[in-house]
């Protein structure tokens, strides 16, 4: 029991971690800005 939980253990803080940088990333989204790379908005010109 205590190996299965020492097993899980990084698994599950991996996955707090991706868990973490997706919702700081969809919440960069809506603000304009999405990890390091702007976001163009508004009068921008379409490439």
């Amino acid at each position: 029991m205590v190996a299965d939980a020492a097993d899980t253990a990084p698994a599950t803080r991996r996955a707090d971690l991706v868990l973490g940088e997706a919702l700081l990333t969809m919440r960069a989204d809506r603000t304009g800005f999405a990890g390091r790379r702007p976001v163009r908005r508004g009068s921008a010109p379409a490439p």
